[in-house]
């Protein structure tokens, strides 16, 4: 065993001492790490975090490179920080853990602060919480109400601060260092009382009430509550919110309540034992086939299949594996009634129902965790198989790979990332021709076409380079001050038309400015492109010719 692995088992043991018997599962994570121009970012540190221990390390070398090695431990982040970049968190979760992931760190900048109520008197732990994009970082004011933000993303972002029942919001876009204070409104918002009936002692330790609305982001514990020893607890709602009672081995009736701010009343809980007992919900159902298997048409059970669950954060909640007719029972630790979402590891089978969605790896279902049976439809899929090469045989390692159905092409079916090797697995697709294109770090792109058959294993050959220029450009405001995080979206004209052509390149990319307002884009094949801001609604769009080999620029002036 590699001496990274075993400090990865040594400090998952000190971490998780208390939890025993202990089950050590290593999950590996590999990828690229790039800053939004392109350019790798060396030396970015990678931390896996559970409970405020850490279990798992790695860092970048000079190409960006990065492997993590850590148990697959439920409620985990990986934590990446790099010199000034902004620090990202994403879930190290259990068994859907993906094996090769690329990131881009967006250009980071320090805020700090300070709160105080309305008497000017400093609020000491108060909670400050900022989110901008899918990152969120949590930090508490210190003995003279005081608060450091030290690496958030250089974009929108939008801040909450609490203290006692007050609280307060803030929307900035720093462009660089910055000191933000909040000075508490006078009056709270009107607080909800909870009661709890019917619950024992030993078991409210582990009862939370789940508060989701729009705003669950913001909150400073994600929307959860914890109960007091006397089973009530109070709610501060500043927008409609759904609030249900998640109790391992209980139900509650009411499943829920709306509330409303500013609304007066208490909340009542009864809860009653499940009859599996446990620690959570027992779901099950059967597995079964939507095509005709060979079977005359009729259903027919899918033996030997892994199903996992995860919660609303996407934290590993249970697995199994279905029995010779199908059948499955799933041990989870979500309380019934809890948000629940099912997957399916991809391969020869994959969710039929058309809610679902294919990433990581996995066929997902979204679902609540009832204990009544379910019956859930699957289909056969196909596999593909494919290892890149450039045009100078270097491999295409962690190249991004998009594929579009051939009679759909303004459809992008999915997205992944080959490995160190330039290798990829293709498990989520159905039967049908498809158009791929795969782009390296570097820009080089590479098409081909497939036509999978039901179950079939594929390999992909017939890659064909094609020559590719970019596209950079500056985005500043009236004064002529550079705007960072801004997006930036490129499309082919050919694939927002959805004209049925063999695919030349990527259909489209996603960037954002530098701290100097930059962004640039690789990998683009000739031929004209449509460059977008989402985010600016007041802007045109511009059409932009790209020459292989060749760089084309465009510039944007916001009215900021």
């Amino acid at each position: 065993m590699a001496p990274a692995d075993l400090f990865a088992i040594a400090l998952c043991v000190g971490a998780l001492a208390a939890q025993a018997p202990l089950k050590v599962d290593l999950r590996r994570q590999q990828g690229r790490v790039t800053d939004v121009l392109g350019e790798p970012v060396p030396a970015a540190r990678f931390e896996v975090v559970f409970r405020g221990a850490v279990i798992g390390r790695g860092a970048s070398d000079a190409e960006g490179i990065y492997e993590v090695r850590a148990p697959a431990q439920p409620g985990a982040e990986l934590v990446v920080e790099a010199s000034g970049k902004a620090e990202v968190r994403l879930p190290w979760g259990g068994l859907s853990t993906g094996a090769v992931r690329n990131l881009v760190l967006e250009d980071g900048c320090r805020i700090a602060g300070a709160i105080v109520d309305a008497f000017g008197r400093p609020v000491v732990g108060g909670t400050v919480v900022a989110v901008g994009g899918t990152g969120r970082q949590v930090v508490a004011t210190d003995a003279e109400g005081g608060y450091v933000l030290p690496a958030v993303p250089m974009r929108e972002l939008h801040l909450c601060v609490w203290g006692a029942d007050r609280c307060a919001e803030a929307t900035l876009w720093p462009r660089g260092d910055m000191r933000r204070d909040f000075e508490l409104p006078l009056f709270g918002s009107e607080r909800r009382r909870v009661r709890v009936e019917g619950l024992p002692p030993a078991v409210l330790a582990g009862a939370v009430l789940e508060v989701t609305s729009r705003g669950t982001a913001m909150h400073q514990t994600r929307g959860r509550v914890e109960l007091r020893p006397d089973g009530t607890a109070e709610l501060l709602p500043r927008q409609t919110s759904l609030v249900r009672l998640l109790v391992p081995g209980y139900e509650a009736e009411p499943r829920g309540y709306l509330v409303e701010p500013g609304v007066a009343g208490e909340l009542v809980f009864a809860t009653q034992r499940l009859g599996d007992g446990g620690g959570g919900t027992v779901l099950r159902g059967r597995l079964v086939a939507a095509d005709d298997g060979g079977q005359g048409g009729r259903e027919f059970g899918v033996a030997g299949v892994m199903l996992v669950a995860e919660d609303r954060l996407f934290g590993h909640a249970g697995a199994c594996v279905t029995d010779d007719d199908g059948r499955f029972t799933l041990a989870t630790t979500i309380p019934v009634g809890g948000f629940c979402r099912l997957g399916l590891r991809l391969g020869e089978w994959q969710f039929v129902d058309q809610s679902a969605r294919s990433s990581g790896g996995f066929s997902w279902y979204e679902t609540t965790t009832d204990p009544r049976p379910e019956t859930l439809k699957v289909v056969r899929g196909g596999t593909a198989r494919a290892e890149l090469r450039g045009p100078d045989g270097n491999r295409f390692a962690f190249a991004e790979v998009v594929v579009v159905p051939s009679d759909r092409p303004q459809s992008i079916c999915s997205t992944l990332t080959s490995d160190r090797l330039g290798r990829f697995d293709l498990a989520e697709l159905g039967a049908g021709e498809f158009m791929l294109a795969a782009v390296s770090q570097r820009g080089e792109v590479a098409v081909t076409e497939i036509a999978i058959e039901l179950g079939e294993k594929l390999p992909i050959q017939g890659w064909n380079a094609v020559a590719t220029g970019a596209i950079e450009g500056r985005i500043v405001d009236r004064r002529g001050e550079p705007i960072p995080g801004v997006e930036v979206r490129l499309i082919a004209p050919e694939f927002a038309a959805g004209i049925g052509e063999p695919m030349a390149g990527r259909p489209e990319a996603v960037v954002r400015t530098d701290r100097d307002g930059r962004f640039r884009c690789r990998g683009l094949h000739g031929g004209e492109w449509l460059v977008r801001l989402p985010g600016e609604a007041a802007v045109a769009a511009e059409r932009v010719e790209v020459d292989a080999g060749g760089v084309a620029e465009v510039d944007f002036t916001l009215s900021r």
